[in-house]
C-alpha cells in the first residue's frame, strides 16, 4: 500500500522512452515544417517572373539556413556557370552537404549547404536525413526552374525573331505593292508616251537622215550580212561614191584599196572594248588629192549583229604628219624649236639604256609624254606602261599601293594584293609628282632603286623585281632636299638622267604648229568643219602667257572649235583669259606688225612646212594673199 504513491521503475522506464519518443517526434514534426516551409517559399518565389536568374538563386540561398536545424550557424552558396551565389557569412568548411545538378543544354551547378562551426549529435548527425532530402528536392527544383527560364527566354526571343520577320515581310509586300501600283501607272503612262514618240519618231525620221548628211563624220550602216542600207552625204563624198546604192552592197564596196579589207573585217569581228580606228588611204577621184579617212567600227545599239561605220576626215591630220616630218614629231610630242629637238634626242638615248630618269618640268608641259615615249622606244615596250600620280596617293595608302598587301596587314584589307611596282613587271613605272611621296615611303622607295626588292605590307618575304623607274615632278627637287621633305640619296638616285621640258611660253615657235595638230584632231573627233584660225586670234595665242602650258593650249583649241559657228575660229570663240589678256602683252596686230617678230613667225613656219607657202600660211592662220603681202613688206624672197 506504501508503495501505490510511487511510479514503478518499470513504468518511469516506459515514461521516458515515451518522452523521448515525444521529443523524436516533434523534432521530426519542426523538420518536416521546414522543409514544407522552404519547398513552399521556393515555388513562390518560382512564380516571379520579374527574377533575374542572378536574383532567384540569391533569394533561393538566403531561404535555405532558417530552414536548417542550426539556422544561426548555416551558411549556404549555389554555384552556376559563371555565377556564384552565397549568403553574407559563407565559408569553407569540413561539416558541408552538397547538391549537384545539370541543365538541359549542360550547365552544371551546385547546391552547398555548409555549418560554421560544429553541432552536438543530437539526433541523426550534423545533417539530418529531412536536411538531405531537402537539399536534394532543392537542386531538382532550381534545375527544373532554370531550364524552364532558359527555355521561357528561347521562346521570347523566337518571338520577337518571329514578329519582326512579320513584320518586315508585311513591309516588303506593302512596299512590293506600292511599287506594283506605280509600275502599273507608269506603264500605262510610258504605252500613251510611246505612241506619241512613235509617231514623233516617223516625223523625225526625214529630219534625222538630214542632219546625218549635215554632219561632217560619213556615216554607214550595214545589216546582219554586212550589207550597206544607209550612207550619208558625206560618206558618199569621202569614199568617191556619189552614184553608191544604199543597199545591198558589202560594206567592202565603200574602200577601193582591198589590202584595207581585212583591217576592218578584224575590227567588225571584235569585241567593241578590243576595236581601234584604222586608217584607209582612199583613191584619187576625179583629180582630187589622195584622201585618208579613219573608219571607226561600231555595233548598231539596237541590233549588235548590225554594224556602223563612222568616217572620219584625217587627210589634213596626215598632211600635218608629213609636214611635220621626223625633226617635228617624235611620238606625241610635237615641235621644231631647238629645246624639243633637244628633248627628242635626249629620249632617245635614254630608250637605250634603263637608268632612273628624272623628267623636269611645268604643270602641262608633257612630261608624261615623254614617259611613255622613252618606254616605247625602250626593249621593255612590249611589258606594262604603269603610270602613278603620287599627288592623288593619300599617305596612308601610298605605300600599299606602291608595294602592295597582304590580307589583314590592316582593315579592309580582305586579300593579297600586289602593287604597281610589281604590276609594272618587265615594264616601266612612271612616277608622277614624286616629290609629293611621303618621306617615309621614300625610304622604302629608295631601297627598291637599289635592290631591285619589295616587301609587300604585313610580310616580311622579299620579292625581286624587274621594272624601270622614271620619276617625273614639277618641284625644285634640290629646295625640298633643304627644307627636308625630300631625301637628298634618293633624288641623287632618281636622277641619274634628266630631261628639262621647256614650258610653252619659251617656245612659241612651236604654237602654230601645235594650234594646226589640235584643229585637225578636233575637226575629226567633234564633226565640225573648223579649219583654220584667223589672225587676231592667232595674235591672241601667240601673246598669251600659257602657265598651263600644252595642256592649257590643246583645251583652249578644243573650247574655241566647239563654240566656233563657222569654219575659222575668231577672238570671241577664245577663253576669257586669252581673249582678255592685256593689250600691251599682244605681239602680232594684224596690219600694224611688229616687223621682227612676224618676220621670225613667217620664216618660222616655212621652214616646219619646207617652203610651201600654202602650209605656211594654214599654220599662222592667215590667208595665202595675206602671207605673200607681209614676206614682201618684210623683204622675204619669194622662194627660199
Amino acid at each position: 500500500m506504501e508503495d501505490q504513491g510511487f511510479l514503478s521503475s518499470t513504468d518511469s522506464h516506459s515514461l521516458k522512452n515515451s518522452d523521448q519518443e515525444l521529443k523524436r517526434t516533434l523534432h521530426d514534426l519542426r523538420e518536416r515544417v521546414k522543409e514544407l516551409t522552404a519547398l513552399h517559399s521556393t515555388t513562390q518565389l518560382f512564380h516571379n517572373e520579374d527574377l533575374s536568374t542572378q536574383e532567384l538563386l540569391q533569394q533561393i540561398a538566403d531561404l535555405i539556413p532558417p530552414s536548417w536545424q542550426y539556422p544561426e550557424v548555416t551558411a549556404a552558396r549555389i554555384r552556376f556557370g559563371h555565377l556564384e551565389i552565397t549568403t553574407p557569412d559563407f565559408v569553407l568548411s569540413p561539416w558541408t552537404q552538397r547538391e549537384e545538378f545539370i541543365c538541359r543544354d549542360g550547365t552544371t551547378g551546385e547546391i552547398e549547404v555548409a555549418y560554421l562551426e560544429e553541432r552536438p549529435t543530437e539526433v541523426e548527425g550534423p545533417f539530418l536525413q529531412e536536411e538531405r532530402n531537402l537539399l536534394h528536392s532543392l537542386g531538382e527544383m532550381v534545375c527544373l526552374q532554370l531550364d524552364r527560364k532558359r527555355t521561357q527566354a528561347a521562346l521570347r526571343e523566337a518571338h520577337d525573331v518571329l514578329e519582326q520577320r512579320v513584320l518586315d515581310r508585311t513591309s516588303e509586300l506593302t512596299t512590293a505593292n506600292l511599287l506594283l501600283s506605280r509600275e502599273v501607272a507608269q506603264r500605262k503612262e510610258a504605252e500613251e508616251k510611246l505612241e506619241e514618240l512613235i509617231a514623233e519618231i516617223q516625223r523625225n525620221h526625214d529630219d534625222l537622215i538630214a542632219i546625218l548628211n549635215q554632219l561632217h563624220i560619213g556615216t554607214a550602216l550595214t545589216d546582219r550580212d554586212g550589207k550597206v542600207t544607209f550612207l550619208s552625204q558625206a560618206a558618199q563624198q569621202l569614199c568617191g561614191k556619189a552614184n553608191f546604192p544604199h543597199s545591198g552592197e558589202p560594206w567592202q564596196a565603200l574602200f577601193g584599196d582591198p589590202s584595207y579589207h581585212a583591217q576592218i573585217e578584224d575590227m567588225v569581228n571584235r569585241s567593241p572594248g578590243e576595236r581601234q580606228k584604222v586608217l584607209v588611204r582612199m583613191p584619187a577621184v576625179g583629180g582630187e588629192c589622195t584622201r585618208w579617212i579613219n573608219v571607226d567600227v561600231r555595233d548598231d545599239p539596237r541590233d549588235p549583229e548590225r554594224k556602223m561605220f563612222f568616217l572620219y576626215d584625217a587627210s589634213e591630220v596626215q598632211t600635218l604628219r608629213q609636214l611635220l616630218g621626223e625633226t617635228g614629231k617624235y611620238q606625241d610630242l610635237i615641235g621644231t624649236s631647238h629645246s624639243m629637238q633637244l628633248v627628242f634626242q635626249q629620249i632617245q638615248d635614254f630608250s637605250r639604256v634603263d637608268s632612273t630618269i628624272l623628267i623636269e618640268g611645268e604643270t602641262g608641259t608633257g612630261k608624261e609624254l615623254v614617259a611613255r615615249a622613252i618606254h616605247q622606244a625602250s626593249h621593255r615596250k612590249e611589258f606594262p606602261f604603269i603610270a602613278v600620280n603620287c599627288a592623288g596617293l593619300t599617305e596612308s595608302l601610298v605605300a600599299s599601293q606602291l608595294f602592295g598587301h597582304k590580307r589583314g596587314a590592316f582593315t579592309g584589307a580582305v586579300a593579297d594584293q600586289q602593287g604597281l611596282i610589281e604590276a609594272a613587271e618587265g615594264g616601266t613605272l612612271f612616277l608622277d609628282e614624286i616629290g609629293d611621296i611621303p618621306l617615309t615611303v621614300q625610304t622604302s622607295l629608295l631601297r627598291v632603286l637599289q635592290e631591285w626588292e619589295i616587301t609587300r605590307l604585313g610580310e616580311s618575304r622579299l620579292r625581286k623585281v624587274d621594272v624601270r623607274v622614271l620619276a617625273a615632278t614639277h618641284h625644285n627637287l634640290a629646295t625640298d632636299v633643304t627644307t627636308g621633305t625630300f631625301r637628298a640619296d634618293l633624288l641623287y638616285r632618281i636622277r641619274v638622267g634628266r630631261v628639262l621640258l621647256p614650258a610653252l611660253r619659251e617656245r612659241r615657235e612651236d604654237i602654230p604648229l601645235l594650234i594646226s595638230h589640235f584643229l585637225s584632231q578636233y575637226r575629226a573627233t567633234t564633226g565640225r568643219p573648223v579649219e583654220a584660225v584667223s589672225n587676231e586670234a592667232l595674235r591672241l595665242l601667240m601673246a598669251y602667257a600659257w602657265p598651263g602650258n600644252v595642256r592649257e593650249l590643246k583645251h583652249a583649241i578644243e573650247l574655241a572649235v566647239i563654240r566656233c559657228p563657222q569654219t575659222i575660229i575668231r577672238p570671241q570663240d577664245l577663253p576669257p583669259e586669252v581673249l582678255n589678256q592685256d593689250e600691251s602683252l599682244l605681239v602680232m596686230p594684224s596690219e600694224e606688225m611688229n616687223p621682227s617678230h612676224d618676220k621670225e613667225m613667217i620664216l618660222s613656219a616655212l621652214k616646219q612646212t619646207g617652203g610651201n607657202r600654202s602650209a605656211a600660211a594654214k599654220l599662222l592662220g592667215i590667208a595665202r594673199l595675206t602671207l605673200y603681202r607681209r614676206m614682201s613688206r618684210l623683204g622675204i624672197p619669194a622662194r627660199r
